[in-house]
């Protein structure tokens, strides 16, 4: 059959574009470059020798010729905690509330410097999904997937240093497109009166009414089921804490960046208060 040329044209476009996408071209988003390189600069500026704190590049990946850390971050207080917190944000490199979330929280840490808790912060853990806009690294992996394959450099990065460490909660901070509220992904089935307390005391923010894809979710609350290691907030339950002390916290990504890394903040908050405290 002769294709008329709108139709050849058409189909020339479809071709060249699915040949894009299977390379994996990308556009650099220079906004969301500038930030993170801004936040990584500042961190790595606080002194060597304060006792408390201790940021540390962990790994870098590769993206187009250039290098992009994965920043940790760890706080001790003086006289040592008595319990230890592991925050994470950017698993998904497109979910930037995430990442405000968990740079808040070092600031307020490194602000207070609370003397009960110690805290491991990664600030970023898809540096190059992040600039890059894209929920997958610069090889097309899912991170929140690939904590038992560990395919990706990301998560043998993230692995590698977790490795030994025990934590006493572990909270993964993300964002949701498709939903009009905040929500909070449990593990076990005895979290689920914990969660509902925490959202019961935080009416200020709302609870997703409208979510997509999204099973076992009932009035701001999701149950992920343990023990297959396909999500990181699943791998870190199984091996470095009870899945009982893992949680994920969404925030709609309608909202503006303020509210959402306010919503972030307050519900760990309150996970920390009504498990640890």
């Amino acid at each position: 059959m002769i294709l008329s040329a709108p139709r050849r044209i058409t189909g020339i476009l479809v071709v060249v574009m699915a040949i894009a996408l299977s390379a994996g071209c990308a556009t650099l988003d220079t906004a969301r470059a500038s930030r993170i390189s801004a936040i990584e600069e500042e961190l790595l500026r606080i002194p060597a020798d304060d006792p408390a704190f201790k940021v540390a590049i962990i790994g870098e990946v590769d993206g187009r010729g250039h290098r992009y850390p994965i920043l940790a971050v760890e706080y001790r207080p003086p006289e040592g905690g008595t319990y230890t917190v592991l925050n994470m944000g950017g698993i998904h490199g497109d979910e930037a509330g995430g990442v405000e979330a968990v740079y808040r929280m070092m600031l307020e840490c490194r602000a207070s410097m609370p003397r009960d808790v110690n805290m491991d912060f990664i600030l970023c853990a898809n540096p190059w999904g992040y600039r890059f806009d894209r929920r997958e690294d610069r090889e097309g992996i899912d991170l929140n997937r690939d904590f038992s394959a560990l395919k990706s450099l990301e998560a043998r990065i993230i692995d590698d240093y977790l490795i030994g460490r025990k934590y006493d909660l572990v909270v993964d901070h993300h964002e949701n497109k498709h939903a009009d509220g905040y929500s909070i992904i449990i593990h076990d089935l005895e979290n689920r009166p914990i969660a509902r307390a925490v959202i019961d005391a935080s009416p200020e923010y709302g609870v997703a009414t409208r979510m997509q894809k999204v099973e076992n979710y009932d009035g701001g609350i999701s149950m992920i089921g343990v023990g297959s290691g396909k999500a990181f907030s699943q791998y870190a339950g199984l091996r470095l804490c009870s899945p009982k002390r893992t949680f994920v916290i969404e925030t709609p990504t309608a909202w503006d960046m303020d509210k959402r890394v306010r919503c972030h903040l307050d519900i760990e908050r309150k996970l920390e208060e009504a498990l640890l405290r």
